[in-house]
């Protein structure tokens, strides 16, 4: 993925907890907005695991797959938005109807968001980083 990837692709990349997706995806958002990512991408992760933690049998038998079913977009979006904000109810509204692999999937995502924010935060990114193509969803 790069600057020329469509948004819709970036999202789509995100909702099956790809890295390239969620690194171009932090790229493209502005400094201030990194910082928030970074923030927030640690509550998602802590929400998604929490939820996660609770199913005992599943978290027993869990085997990390090679590559995850997407989890449903308009969730992911609505728990980026509340963890942006630090909104850990609206964040934990959109897990609740989570399976135990979405819930996974999306604390893979959280992981990915906040390394790739704080890569940016201390060594920079491209020169391109600083003009970003679209606001944090």
């Amino acid at each position: 993925m790069n600057h020329d990837t469509p948004m819709a692709e970036i999202i789509a990349g995100m909702c099956r907890a790809d890295h390239a997706a969620c690194l171009e995806f932090t790229r493209r958002q502005t400094r201030e907005d990194q910082q928030a990512l970074e923030l927030g991408a640690a509550l998602l992760r802590d929400l998604a695991a929490d939820l996660r933690a609770r199913d005992v049998v599943s978290l027993m038998a869990w085997s990390s797959p090679e590559a995850y079913d997407p989890v449903p977009e308009a969730l992911l979006i609505q728990a980026l938005k509340g963890a942006a904000a630090q909104d850990a109810d609206r964040v934990r509204a959109a897990l609740t109807p989570m399976g135990f692999a979405d819930l996974c999937a999306v604390a893979t995502t959280a992981d990915f968001l906040r390394q790739a924010a704080e890569h940016l935060r201390v060594y920079g990114g491209p020169a391109h980083a600083a003009s970003p193509q679209r606001r944090l969803i």
